[in-house]
């Protein structure tokens, strides 16, 4: 039979083992987070503040589409709620590509970092660029 001494001995042989077990985990899961934070940090390029943002939403000139809906059915800006003038200027948003005022949209990237439509968020990176070019927005919203 196993006296009092002996069980003691492997109580704390067995914890020691525990406790070197856990240890070596932990110190490979910090090693594996400081790698993949290291990684993601070469892949990352830096995010332009919302000014450089705003400079780089081109001025695209809202067209109405031939046989256009009236007065009550014209597009209209979310933001403002203001229906868009034959003309006048818009932003595109990076990302999505949804239209509105100009204005309107500094106005709300300034507070915001998500389209006021479909709620994406969105980071320009000074690498980024729109794949579509746009010349004229046609009752897009």
């Amino acid at each position: 039979m196993m006296g009092w001494d002996e069980l003691g001995d492997w109580i704390t042989w067995g914890l020691i083992i525990f406790l070197g077990l856990v240890s070596v985990a932990v110190l490979i899961n910090v090693v594996c987070q400081v790698i993949y934070a290291f990684r993601r940090s070469l892949r990352k390029t830096p995010a332009l503040s919302i000014e450089e943002v705003l400079e780089r939403i081109p001025d695209v000139p809202y067209q109405e589409l031939p046989g256009g809906a009236d007065d009550e059915d014209r597009e209209m800006c979310v933001i403002c709620v203001v229906p868009y003038e034959p003309g006048e200027a818009c932003g595109v948003l990076p990302g999505c590509g949804h239209v509105f005022h100009k204005l309107c949209a500094a106005k709300w990237l300034r507070q915001n970092s998500t389209c006021p439509l479909c709620r994406a968020a969105f980071t320009v990176t000074d690498d980024a660029r729109q794949t579509n070019a746009v010349s004229a927005v046609e009752n897009m919203v």
